[in-house]
C-alpha cells in the first residue's frame, strides 16, 4: 500500500503553517510511506496524490484540539461546481483543502484520504507556531503514527516530536534575531 503524508499551509500566517512544520517533522521519520510539504501550493497535488492508497492531509482546521477526518471518495455536483466556482474568483493560489478532494475525486482514481485537523490560536501575519499549535502538532504526529501503524507504516514519533520542537525554536529564535527582539 502507497501511503503519503501531505502537509498544507502558510507558513507566514502563524499556526497555518501546521501542516508544513507535521510534514518537515515526519521527513525521514516515516518508514514505508512517503512525505511532502506542499506549503500553499495544492494544485500540483492533483496529479501526484492519486498515486497512493492513502493520503493523510495535516492543515489547519477548525476542530476542536485535533480532530481525524475521514473524507468520502465521491463528490457530488454541488461540490464540484463550488470548487470550479472557487479556482475561478480565486485562482489557483487560492485553492482550498476541500478543493484540491474534490479535484482528485473528479479525476477518478481517488486514494483513501484522511485529514488531520488542528485548531489554530493565531492566524496573522508572522512565522511561527503558537505554543498550543506547537501541542497540537506533537498530538498531530502521534495521530498519525497510530492511523499509519494500521497499514504497517511506522513512525519515528520520538524523532518526529525533537525535529519539530527543534524547527519551531529556531523559526522563533531567527524571527527574534531580525527583529532585535529576545
Amino acid at each position: 500500500m502507497r501511503v503519503l503524508v501531505l502537509g498544507v499551509g502558510n507558513v507566514f500566517m502563524g499556526d497555518d503553517g501546521c501542516g508544513v512544520a507535521v510534514a518537515q517533522s515526519l521527513e525521514g521519520q516515516v518508514e514505508g510511506g512517503d512525505v511532502r510539504d506542499l506549503g500553499t501550493g495544492g494544485l500540483p497535488a492533483v496529479d501526484f496524490m492519486s498515486n497512493y492508497d492513502l493520503v493523510v492531509i495535516v492543515d489547519a482546521a477548525e476542530v476542536d484540539d485535533v480532530k481525524v477526518i475521514e473524507v468520502g471518495d465521491k463528490a457530488g455536483e454541488d461540490e464540484i461546481a463550488e470548487t470550479v466556482l472557487s479556482m475561478a474568483v480565486g485562482g489557483s493560489h487560492g485553492l482550498g483543502v476541500m478543493d484540491l478532494i474534490n479535484l482528485v475525486r473528479v479525476g477518478g482514481d481517488v486514494p483513501k484520504i484522511v485529514i488531520v485537523g488542528c485548531r489554530p490560536e493565531r492566524l496573522e501575519v508572522g512565522i511561527g507556531l503558537s505554543r498550543e499549535m506547537v501541542g497540537r502538532c506533537v498530538k498531530a504526529i502521534e495521530v498519525i503514527s497510530e492511523l499509519l501503524s494500521k497499514y504497517n507504516v511506522q513512525v519515528n514519533v520520538d524523532g518526529a516530536k525533537s525535529r519539530l520542537l527543534h524547527n519551531e525554536l529556531a523559526r522563533t529564535h531567527d524571527v527574534n534575531e531580525r527583529s532585535g527582539t529576545r
